[in-house]
């Protein structure tokens, strides 16, 4: 189903929730690695107002992971935690992230994702890599460089939307501006691609396994996400 290009990937349920909001709460990665691989929006909400990082700090831990994702561990490092600990809900939030998801997002209770986290230090570490929130809409990223001052104040939306001549933080007059790519800027560029390409070999090593073990390994993953392709189907009804 997710191999198509006409599937929907962004059909509500009741809960006004995506194919992908379900997955995160499912704590299915392996569904939530395609869709996100397929261009699901990563900053959609619900009907209280959560995105995917609200539901994945709230889910207790993921299981379903089709092939070893790299991206996990590397997360694991830069918090300080074990590699026992990649599935839990603050590392694949760090992926999700990492994929574009927005910390700065208040539900219905305002509360942002970064709100639902309980270790203080564990926290800190994080708010290290997230880039300043935009001060106009306060909930993406800021990602425009403005020219001569070099302040990082709008996203990019914010920037062609309104038509700002002047930078937001010092009022000095707009002569050039450079986009970045929140929120790892130049360098997600690069990262998303080499992500791609790890998917895209995954996806052929399930459909084509070398070994026999393979063989059962890929029949029982299928027949997991057929299953779960049954019960967000049936839930989007």
């Amino acid at each position: 189903m997710l191999s198509k290009d006409s599937v929907n990937l962004e059909i509500v349920n009741k809960k006004y929730r995506t194919p992908l909001l379900e997955a995160v709460s499912d704590g299915h990665l392996g569904i939530i690695q395609r869709l996100i691989a397929r261009g699901a929006n990563v900053n959609a909400v619900d009907k209280e107002g959560s995105n995917c990082l609200h539901l994945a700090l709230a889910t207790k831990e993921f299981h379903s992971e089709v092939e070893h994702m790299t991206v996990l561990d590397q997360w694991s490092w830069k918090l300080s935690l074990n590699k026992k600990d990649r599935l839990c809900s603050i590392i694949v939030a760090s992926y999700l992230f990492e994929s574009g998801a927005t910390f700065y997002q208040k539900n219905m209770e305002g509360m942002s994702p970064l709100d639902l986290i309980k270790d203080g230090n564990l926290k800190e570490k994080l708010k290290t890599f997230i880039p300043p929130a935009c001060t106009y809409c306060q909930v993406m990223y800021a990602s425009s460089e403005f020219k001569p001052c070099e302040h990082i104040a709008l996203c990019r939306d914010c920037y062609v939307r309104i038509k700002w001549e002047s930078c937001p933080t010092c009022q000095q007059r707009i002569r050039g501006v450079r986009e970045f790519e929140a929120p790892k800027f130049e360098d997600r560029c690069v990262k998303k691609e080499a992500t791609c390409q790890e998917l895209g070999a995954a996806s052929q090593a399930i459909e084509s396994p070398k070994s026999e073990d393979k063989c059962v390994q890929t029949e029982v993953a299928s027949e997991e996400i057929g299953e779960y392709k049954i019960t967000v189907a049936n839930s989007f009804l």
